[in-house]
């Protein structure tokens, strides 16, 4: 198996990314019901022209160029500022194994890392990247695997809940009125 970062400034990367961009959708119409596609696409598209260095999408291609994996990652900023990887998606197709692409990935991802860092160094940039957070629709274990095998340390693992509001859209079927509460100034809804 292959394994290529697309890179805009490399011209064989441009007939890749539309076969890239195909499988991010399909994964998000399958996983993140709650992600808007046409939003999905002009948001990678623009980051992958206007900020390359901070793309981090990869593209596992079998013999004859065929795709059959994909990860998608890019650097992102906390509240603070500081950039963090977010690992957005990582999927092998059924019939395929990532496994023994891992340590390469890991190597390459450790490369774009250092490039990165070197960019915010060139620009006076206190800020160097870190961490990476990764969220899964899949086995939580299963990745923790991965990403020791590729020779990332894993080191913590968060739950992330994804809580839907669109029941509470109307406002005149579900109020809640909420009353200050010495919490820490959190707000309780009103028994």
């Amino acid at each position: 198996m292959l394994l290529v970062r697309l890179d805009k400034n490399i011209p064989e990367c441009w007939s890749l990314y539309p076969t890239f961009e195909q499988r991010i959708v399909t994964f998000a119409e399958r996983y993140t019901k709650c992600v808007p596609i046409d939003l999905l696409r002009e948001t990678n598209q623009r980051r992958w022209v206007t900020t390359p260095l901070a793309c981090g999408y990869w593209l596992f291609l079998e013999k004859g160029g065929i795709a059959v994996g994909h990860l998608l990652s890019y650097v992102a900023g906390d509240e603070f500022g500081r950039p963090f990887v977010e690992f957005y998606q990582l999927e092998c197709d059924s019939g395929y194994s990532m496994i023994s692409i891992l340590p390469k990935l890991g190597r390459d991802f450790m490369d774009w890392i250092h490039s990165v860092n070197q960019a915010y160094e060139r620009q006076g940039n206190p800020y160097r990247v870190t961490h990476g957070f990764l969220s899964t629709w899949h086995e939580r274990a299963a990745y923790a695997r991965f990403i020791n095998i590729s020779g990332l340390k894993f080191t913590e693992q968060r739950r992330v809940l994804v809580t839907a509001f669109d029941s509470y859209t109307d406002k005149t079927e579900h109020s809640v009125e909420l009353e200050s509460t010495s919490n820490e100034g959190i707000a309780e809804p009103k028994h």
